[in-house]
């Protein structure tokens, strides 16, 4: 609208837009594009030797403001997506409770929690005497369908790059150009972040011997010596997004403290 053509506007007009913001002034309060324009809109020519300073303070005010709004959401998507993260724990550890003998536990693993998890591959290494021929085996067509992963001793902290987080059992997050195929089997090419949580299977009653009658064929699988060789629990997904250093980890220590009591129930000590 021109200044010709507010001077000449209806007087009822100038009357309903007045009235309207004084019974609700959050209409020009709440907008600071419309506090802008009102700010400037009765200029002064004060001549090049002064400014302002009306313009510049709302300004500095407008940019604090869109700010605090782009905190406002980041914080709001930060809440539903941990809200919606531990939804899903929940219901992972749900499903895990449900089952009655370890090979359902470990169906579990590999068909059911991944999809709840939201990630493409949940696995279980054990520093195990075992070959590369079983591994692939296990990857490829055991019940288990390549849950359990068995690795020479050593591996555990190899492949945590002796991060001193690991001694302490908290979890790692991390985002890879490629997952370890030893781990993940032919689906490794695929990964691009992973959360890894170093257990230990001893402080649960569990013996590092305890998988050594479940090899395929019945052939013994001998444990590494040893009450505290670790174990590792990873977590795999394709989105590179999905784990990242300096999130939360405490739903994934909290996963691995529930699986721990889960396996101790099959598992000898």
């Amino acid at each position: 609208m021109s200044e010709s053509s507010r001077r000449n506007a209806p007087e009822f007009f100038k009357a309903d837009i007045r009235s309207r913001i004084a019974s609700d002034p959050s209409i020009v309060l709440d907008d600071p594009d419309v506090l802008m324009a009102i700010a400037t809109a009765a200029e002064i020519d004060f001549g090049e030797k002064v400014y302002d300073m009306r313009e510049v303070a709302l300004s500095v005010l407008k940019e604090r403001l869109d700010g605090h709004k782009k905190t406002h959401q980041k914080v709001i998507a930060a809440t539903y997506e941990n809200h919606v993260g531990t939804q899903n724990m929940h219901r992972a550890v749900l499903g895990l409770l449900e089952a009655d003998s370890l090979d359902s536990a470990l169906t579990a693993l590999r068909d059911r929690l991944p999809e709840m998890l939201r990630v493409d591959a949940i696995r279980l290494v054990v520093e195990a005497e075992s070959d590369a021929k079983q591994n692939k085996e296990d990857l490829d067509g055991r019940p288990s369908g390549g849950v359990v992963v068995f690795c020479p001793a050593g591996s555990v902290r190899d492949y945590l790059d002796c991060d001193p987080n690991a001694s302490r059992g908290t979890a790692i997050l991390r985002q890879v150009e490629e997952g370890e195929g030893v781990i993940y089997g032919g689906i490794g090419s695929l990964i691009r972040s992973e959360a890894l949580l170093c257990l230990r299977p001893a402080e649960q009653g569990i013996s590092n011997q305890a998988w050594s009658n479940r090899s395929r064929d019945g052939q013994a699988s001998g444990g590494v010596e040893g009450e505290e060789v670790p174990w590792l629990l990873a977590l795999g997904s394709r989105d590179p997004e999905q784990f990242r250093p300096g999130m939360g980890t405490d739903l994934i220590t909290f996963f691995g403290d529930v699986l721990l009591r889960m396996l101790r129930r099959w598992l000898p000590s």
